[in-house]
This record gives C-alpha cells, sequence and structure tokens, in this order.
C-alpha cells in the first residue's frame, strides 16, 4: 500500500517542504516540493518531528495548512494509483511531475491568497454548519419553528407561542443561560413553572399552559430534524402542576360572568347613541343565538331558513366542523322587529371594539352589581410593567365581554333546555364540558330521589312486623 509523509528538513525558519512516497520495497522517492511550510509546524519542543496529524493541534493557520497539505497527499494516492494500475512506469521523474500538477505549484502571491481563500471558506461553511446543528438544538428555535411553520395562519397559536418565546427569553435572562431542548426534563419543567408563578404572577392555568406548548414545540423540532436535534426520553412523561379542586371552582366562578335574562330587558329597553346601537343587537343576539364572534359574519338573510311556519338559523361552525341550527324564539323574532339582524362585515380590530363598546351599552343600561371576577390590568412586577389577570370586585359591567354572550345563553336556558340541546349550539361534545363551561354542578335532584325511594322501599320491605297479643286474665 502506497503512503506519503511530509518532512521539513530546512533549518531556515520558511522554507520548502520534501515530500516521501513509499510502496513496497522497489518505489520510494523524497522530492523537494516548491510547497511552502514552516518549520515550527513541524517540530516538538523536545526536537522530534511532528506528523501531519499533529498539525491539527495547533494553531488555526497550521490546521489550513494541514487541510491543504492533505488533499495533496490524497491527488498524489489517487493519481499513483491509477497509473501504477496501467502499468505506467513509477519514477522519480513521475513523482516531481505528479506533485507539480497536483500542487499547481502556488509560487505566486495570487495563487497563494486564492488557495488561502478557499480554505477560509470551507471553514466558515463547517463553522456554518456547526452553528445551524446548534441553532436547531435551542428552545427558542424551537419555539420559533412552531410560529413560522406549524401555525403560521393560525392567529391565536401564534399569539400564544410568542408569548410563550418571550416567557423563556425572560428565563433564560433570569438564569443567564441559553436553554437546550435536550434540557426540557421533569426538574425544567418544575423550575420554570415556579419561575412563572412566583417571579412572573401567573396563574395555574396560564403556566399549565404555557409548559404544554413548551413540551410540543420541542417534540416538533424533533420531528423535523430527527438526526440532529437531541432530546430528553423522558419528555413524554413530564407532568405538570394541577389546580386543587377548590382553586379550579374560585377560577371558574371568577370567570363565569353572565348577563341573565332580566338584565337583557334592561339592554333591551334602554335607548344608546348610533354607534353603540350595533354592539347592543350582538349582546342580545349573541346571548340568544350563543354564537361565537367569529360566526357574527353568519347572521345574515341567506342563512335564516323556513319549515312551514318555524324559522331557524343555520350554518357551518368552522372552529367544530358540525352544521349549527338554531330556531327563531319569540324574544329573537322581536329583537328582529325592533332592531333588525345585526351587522356582518367585521374586521381583525372589531372584537376589541366590541369589548370596548359592550361595557359601555351595558353601563348605560345599569348593569352595576358588584362581581367577583378577573380583569387584565397593567401592574409593576420586577420593575416591569406588564398585564395580570387581578382577581376583585368589579362593577358587573366593566368585566362583560363577548366571551360572556355564549356562556350567558347556555346559563340562561340551563333548566330550560336539555344539556343535549343546549351543546347542539355550543358545540360541547358532553356534558360534562358544558356543566364545567357554567359553572354549574351537576345536578343530582334526580338521583336523589331515586336514592330516597329505594332507601325506603327497604326500610319498609324488611322492618320488624309487630304482632299485638291480646291481654287475658287468667282465672283460677
Amino acid at each position: 500500500m502506497a503512503t506519503i509523509n511530509f518532512q521539513y528538513r530546512g533549518k531556515s525558519e520558511t522554507g520548502n517542504i520534501t515530500i516521501r512516497l513509499k510502496h513496497s520495497t522497489s518505489i520510494d522517492y523524497r522530492i523537494s516540493s516548491n510547497i511552502v511550510s514552516q518549520k515550527k509546524f513541524w517540530f516538538k519542543t523536545t526536537g522530534k518531528h511532528r506528523k501531519l496529524d499533529e498539525l491539527s493541534y495547533l494553531s488555526g493557520e497550521a490546521k489550513n495548512h494541514k487541510t491543504y497539505l492533505e488533499k495533496i497527499e490524497s491527488a498524489i494516492l489517487s493519481n499513483f494509483k491509477t497509473d501504477f494500475n496501467k502499468g505506467v512506469p513509477i519514477s522519480n521523474k513521475w513523482f516531481k511531475r505528479t506533485i507539480d500538477e497536483v500542487a499547481n505549484i502556488l509560487s505566486t502571491k495570487v495563487q497563494i491568497e486564492s488557495a488561502q481563500v478557499l480554505i477560509q471558506k470551507e471553514k466558515e461553511k463547517k463553522n456554518k454548519e456547526e452553528k445551524e446543528i446548534v441553532d436547531k438544538n435551542l428552545i427558542v428555535s424551537a419555539i420559533e419553528r412552531v410560529i413560522s411553520v406549524e401555525y403560521f395562519d393560525n392567529k391565536n397559536q401564534v399569539k400564544i407561542y410568542k408569548q410563550l418565546l418571550n416567557k423563556i427569553t425572560s428565563y433564560q435572562n433570569h438564569k443567564n443561560k441559553r436553554f437546550k431542548i435536550n434540557c426540557v426534563t421533569q426538574n425544567f419543567v418544575d423550575e420554570f413553572s415556579a419561575y412563572l408563578m412566583k417571579d412572573l404572577e401567573h396563574q395555574i392555568s396560564t403556566t399549565r399552559k404555557h409548559c404544554k406548548s413548551l413540551i410540543h414545540a420541542v417534540k416538533y423540532q424533533k420531528n423535523a430534524f430527527p438526526d440532529v436535534v437531541q432530546l430528553s426520553s423522558a419528555v413524554s412523561d413530564i407532568k405538570y402542576r394541577k389546580q386543587s379542586k377548590s382553586e379550579k371552582r374560585k377560577a371558574r366562578t371568577e370567570i363565569v360572568v353572565i348577563l341573565n335574562f332580566d338584565e337583557l330587558e334592561k339592554i333591551y329597553k334602554i335607548e344608546v347613541p348610533e354607534h353603540l346601537l350595533n354592539t347592543k343587537k350582538i349582546i342580545l343576539f349573541g346571548c340568544e343565538f350563543g354564537v361565537r364572534v367569529s360566526d357574527y359574519d353568519k347572521l345574515t338573510k341567506e342563512n335564516i331558513k323556513r319549515k312551514g311556519e318555524m324559522e331557524y338559523l343555520s350554518f357551518y361552525n368552522q372552529k367544530t366542523g358540525v352544521d349549527v341550527v338554531i330556531p327563531f324564539n319569540d324574544r329573537i323574532k322581536k329583537y328582529i322587529s325592533c332592531f333588525g339582524l345585526p351587522r356582518t362585515n367585521y374586521n381583525k380590530t372589531d372584537d376589541v371594539i366590541i369589548n370596548r363598546e359592550i361595557k359601555e351599552v351595558c353601563k348605560l343600561a345599569g348593569i352595576n352589581e358588584m362581581v367577583q371576577a378577573r380583569k387584565s390590568q397593567s401592574v409593576e412586577i420586577n420593575g416591569n410593567k406588564v398585564r395580570r389577570a387581578i382577581s376583585m370586585k368589579y362593577p358587573k359591567y366593566d368585566v362583560i365581554s363577548t366571551h360572556s354572550l355564549r356562556r350567558s345563553f347556555a346559563t340562561n336556558y340551563y333548566n330550560i333546555l336539555s344539556l343535549f340541546e343546549i351543546r347542539q349550539i355550543t358545540g360541547h361534545t358532553n356534558d360534562a364540558q358544558l356543566i364545567e363551561y357554567i359553572n354549574q354542578d351537576k345536578d343530582r335532584t334526580e338521583i336523589l330521589e331515586t336514592m330516597l325511594s329505594k332507601m325506603n322501599a327497604f326500610e319498609k320491605a324488611n322492618k320488624p312486623q309487630l304482632n299485638v297479643i291480646k291481654n287475658t286474665s287468667s282465672q283460677n
């Protein structure tokens, strides 16, 4: 097997390198080439000559020189193999000519500079590839990819993951560390949760949301780059802090702020300025139809159907993927007769405007009962102004929003329609979801009555029978 060795034989600090070709005992040639090298690359402090591989332990300049010589070595051996197998005589002259060809006799300044540029480009390419691998293994990169690739057309999800990105960035600044994807373990999630709740004063529900989004992001990144991204094998077993039943009940009570029938009647009767008329209609119709804000554009004449004497609204709900049908009761007919249908053209910012105007309408109608609720307010945390949902007593008009309208429908008709009938409009998949949505405990009256009947029947069936024994007097 042919081998190539490089030797520095001069006494000067800079000189030509000698190249040796050896194959069996018949081929052994040394040529002083025109390739310039430096003495410091080749000798250890002990005076022993280094091998080519050992240049990688030195400076960047030595490493670049090593890379260049490896290409020379590879090219000479390739030419040797080709010519040797063809029967071309391998002589000292052949060896010199081959070196001149593969080394391109880099004697001019332009040639040397060109070679250095090529080496530098290859080095930069390698560094870039290594940097890309590092970047793909960062948590922030995983979150950014979810935003830009998976949910680029879903503004709600984009908002959620942008919030998560801000929290992770804040946590990294807090820890003064960039976290990699393989850092995401149970311990990491526990510490991140503690940071969100203690330092940023988030609720458990918000903390759980961010942690679940984080796990999804790192898994999504791993699926995209399975051979590059390193992910902890225990990710699938990670658990999140749970709300206690009392915490859940308290949170639900604060979230479910509704308008009852009496309050809706007040809104119906109150006169409002022209710019609030459409919002007034949205409140009244929203509490009767139970539709989402995203479905306001479905309240059109084209979606009103008739069957005999009955009129009803029918449309396809894109979010739930089902056809929704809502009958026109007398109250809806009254609203249409008085006000007509709400307008149906809304832009992206209208939900903010509607939420503000709903509060104005309710205030005009005197919906001012003090209720326990959560409201987003500006607070200072760690010296920064942020918004947090603050739990306290508020005038009811101040915490009514578009979310209240569907809840009002479901709550107001809870004891009028069956749960199955309400779910046909709200889209909940089961009764338990609906009951939690409106903050109601399941009605156990029927169960209690059945239990009582069975218990009394058992008592009656097993009650000891008392036989009355007639007293008789004995006569002697």
